[in-house]
């Protein structure tokens, strides 16, 4: 019975080459689709959980970017920050590098991350220095051409004997007064993870690139318990000093985890359903295939009588 039911499956499969070819199609995309949505999704939340439980639920970050001739200046946000210093206990400006790649020994390293910070953005970050010292205030008076490089430029680039070392950003020549660390989980140590970074004073930066700017700070609060009235107060004295048109938004680390992990749900939700989706209409059209084939054979057995 077995063999024979067996038998006529096969003779099934083999007759309707197209119905099964598109049942296998549909199963194998949707097979597929699942497989790397998921793992894709997997892959972000873990490099953003990593990221983010690195610096700690007690910061904000700010973002300005401006349009018309108005700017904020860092000395702006600094008074900003000074006159509430029960919300605030520090900050960090971030100046990007631009356009400007990493160049070390002729060779170009683009996905590097080149940031131009200050002498708080280490303990900020939690990173610890291995070996040499981190940025100094004395570094940002004098627009010292210096630079403190992550583990992984350390060794992937310099072989770990990066400190002392030279490299550039654009056609600038940098000092390596020190090396960070590495960090324990894995999603830091590979090409453009936490580990891959160059940082310079940001004062240096913005007087020998005119690429560099600041649009983004860091700000370290006194208790994580006052984070919506700090992030309110620091947004609405920032959008005082821009036009209406501008850029300002403030948002808590840990806020910004939450919305990230929203973001990739809905990805869960809107890409898993296309199989599903592709499903139905195989489904629907192996169904027409199956009523054409049925009617052709009434036709012919309507003939033959």
């Amino acid at each position: 019975m077995i063999k024979e039911t067996f038998k006529q499956a096969i003779q099934n499969v083999w007759s309707n080459k197209v119905r099964t070819f598109l049942t296998m199609l549909g199963i194998i995309i949707g097979v597929m689709a699942v497989i790397v949505i998921v793992g894709l999704g997997n892959g972000m939340t873990h490099m953003m959980q990593d990221f983010y439980s690195d610096m700690g639920s007690d910061i904000l970050s700010v973002n300005v970017m401006t349009a018309s001739t108005r700017t904020v200046e860092v000395s702006d946000v600094y008074n900003i920050i000074n006159q509430k210093p029960e919300y605030y206990r520090g900050l960090s400006p971030i100046a990007s590098a631009g356009t400007d790649p990493l160049r070390v020994a002729g060779e170009k390293y683009r996905r590097t991350y080149i940031s131009g910070v200050n002498e708080d953005y280490l303990t900020i970050n939690n990173y610890k220095v291995a070996k040499g010292r981190g940025i100094q205030y004395a570094d940002l008076m004098d627009n010292k051409n210096i630079c403190v490089i992550g583990d992984y430029v350390d060794r992937k680039i310099f072989g770990g004997n990066g400190l002392g070392s030279t490299l550039k950003v654009g056609a600038n020549e940098f000092r390596i007064v020190g090396v960070l660390e590495g960090r324990s989980k894995p999603a830091a140590q590979y090409e453009g993870g936490n580990d891959d970074v160059v940082l310079v004073p940001y004062t240096t930066l913005l007087s020998l690139s005119s690429g560099s700017s600041v649009s983004q700070y860091y700000v370290v609060l006194q208790d994580a318990d006052h984070s919506d009235a700090a992030q309110e107060f620091l947004q609405s004295r920032l959008k005082k000093l821009v036009s209406k048109d501008d850029y300002v938004y403030v948002m808590s680390l840990s806020a910004a985890m939450s919305q990230m992990s929203s973001m990739i749900n809905m990805m869960y939700f809107m890409y898993l359903w296309l199989p599903f989706i592709f499903d139905i209409i195989i489904t629907v059209i192996l169904s027409f295939l199956n009523v054409e084939s049925a009617n052709m054979k009434l036709k012919e057995n309507m003939q033959n009588q």
